[in-house]
């Protein structure tokens, strides 16, 4: 008989969350929404009281709203839409949640996070000791979804202690001026946490900082 616990393992997304809490790693508050065919009588019902758990922050800099993110298990997680960033009141999220079960059904398991209120975002990806790191301003969509190509990209070898003292690539502003989005101490930042997954082959992250500076991470995948 699969558990419970071996049934989440099969949702990436969840699996990653899951990961990053156990190494200690900042992630944004979050909950699972996850609808059963007989456990449940009332669904909004059910639905609202995890928006009230999560709870819907308001704070400037920081978190603002929440992301509902759809996860699917195996292979099928990577063909989930989300359902929107920085939802700000309670029906709408309940509405969105709904619609995105009517979308998926029950095998879709939804993740309701906070939203960061993001300075800039990005990924990290770490394969054979080569560190990559890429970058945007503001939340992560055009990034992850490839509607932009004007990134800040990093990139060292892992083993190296000393920092990379520039961009490979540069981040391009409104007025085709270079705008730099890491400094050398978010990446002495990055460096610290990466410490975590020396002994791994392939690991992918994403992240954004906040306005004030507070790191999170929100997705996480390895082999």
């Amino acid at each position: 008989m699969i558990s419970f616990h071996d049934s989440l393992c099969m949702y990436k997304k969840i699996e990653g969350l899951e990961k990053l809490k156990k190494l200690g790693l900042p992630c944004p508050p979050h909950v699972i929404v996850s609808i059963e065919k007989d456990n449940l009588l009332d669904v909004k019902t059910y639905i609202l009281s995890r928006v009230k758990q999560i709870g819907i922050p308001h704070s400037k800099g920081d978190r603002i709203g929440v992301t509902i993110r759809v996860s699917l298990p195996g292979a099928l997680d990577k063909t989930a839409v989300h359902g929107g960033l920085h939802v700000t009141e309670e029906e709408e999220i309940v509405k969105r949640i709904l619609q995105k079960y009517e979308e998926y059904k029950q095998k879709a398991k939804i993740i309701i996070m906070h939203t960061i209120d993001a300075r800039c975002s990005g990924v990290i990806e770490l394969q054979d000791q080569q560190v990559i790191i890429e970058t945007i301003p503001g939340d992560n969509p055009p990034l992850l979804e490839g509607r932009t190509n004007n990134i800040e990209r990093w990139q060292w070898l892992f083993f190296l202690n000393r920092d990379p003292r520039v961009p490979i690539s540069s981040y391009m502003d409104t007025n085709n001026q270079e705008r730099r989005l890491l400094s050398f101490s978010d990446i002495n930042i990055f460096k610290k946490y990466l410490r975590y997954f020396s002994d791994r082959k392939w690991v992918y992250l994403e992240w954004s900082i906040a306005k004030n500076g507070n790191l999170y991470f929100y997705e996480y995948l390895e082999h």
